[in-house]
């Protein structure tokens, strides 16, 4: 499929990496999953410079893991897959997709979507008409415990810190940026940890006063589920993150944001 600059298009198989620059050897930034959309913002042979539509982050794609895509949907359907893996398969049966936690289903109605040609039925579960409620938040993110981190990874099967954080509040329809320095920026400033609640952002630091590189999610009784090595449980204090192995800071606690 051929891409001109200022086009829109859609991820139409699982998930596929966005890198730092046009070369299968560059760093992964961030992931598209199966149904969230894009502009193309540039070119080069055999790679898009794309800005995505519903965190305006910017990477680079393979053409040929995309599909030029026109809905007047774009960027805006918020209903996502719940399952941590869920093959559908179309009408015809000729087509079968394995999408993951976090994939978007455009034109979501009656479970079924519709892209391109194919119709597909949806058996897993979504958030269609799921009301926002804070322990959704919990037991969202505590289905990602054990996936394994990674850097620039966006799904149950390789995800990073603010990753995790992202995919979770987009499960409960709320819109984070991509990375904790930009995640840190938005929302409610929270005094200390006293004044934090079950769902809110803790952001944290790798020395005391250092700058934002971490982020999780407050659980109950001081725990903090965040992505360090895997997604995983520790408790925390008003200093930072206790790793429970070793019973000794890992991260340090720079602030806490919320976001409903």
């Amino acid at each position: 499929m051929e891409f001109r600059t200022e086009a829109t298009g859609i991820c139409h198989l699982s998930v596929i990496p966005c890198r730092a620059m046009p070369s299968d050897k560059a760093e992964i930034v961030s992931q598209l999953l199966f149904g969230e959309t894009f502009r193309v913002i540039d070119t080069e042979p055999g790679w898009l410079h794309i800005r995505s539509h519903h965190d305006d982050y910017e990477g680079w794609i393979d053409p040929k893991q995309a599909h030029p895509y026109q809905a007047s949907t774009t960027g805006t359907n918020t209903v996502r897959l719940l399952e941590t893996v869920s093959a559908i398969l179309n009408e015809s049966g000729t087509k079968r997709i394995h999408l993951t936690k976090g994939a978007v289903l455009p034109g979501f109605e009656n479970g079924q979507f519709t892209l391109e040609t194919d119709r597909y039925m949806v058996t897993g579960k979504t958030n269609a008409n799921r009301s926002f409620h804070p322990d959704h938040i919990v037991s969202d993110a505590m289905d990602y415990l054990g996936s394994p981190y990674l850097w620039g990874g966006r799904s149950p099967f390789g995800i990073d810190c603010s990753g995790f954080t992202q995919m979770v509040f987009a499960l409960n329809g709320i819109a984070l940026p991509r990375d904790s320095s930009a995640q840190v920026s938005v929302g409610e400033k929270i005094g200390d940890l006293q004044k934090g609640r079950v769902g809110d952002l803790a952001f944290f630091a790798k020395e005391p006063a250092g700058k934002v590189m971490h982020v999780g999610i407050i659980l109950p009784h001081q725990r903090i589920i965040h992505a360090s090595g895997e997604v995983r449980l520790d408790a925390m204090d008003d200093k930072g993150i206790i790793r429970k192995e070793t019973g000794e800071y890992s991260h340090f606690l720079t602030g806490i944001q919320r976001y409903f």
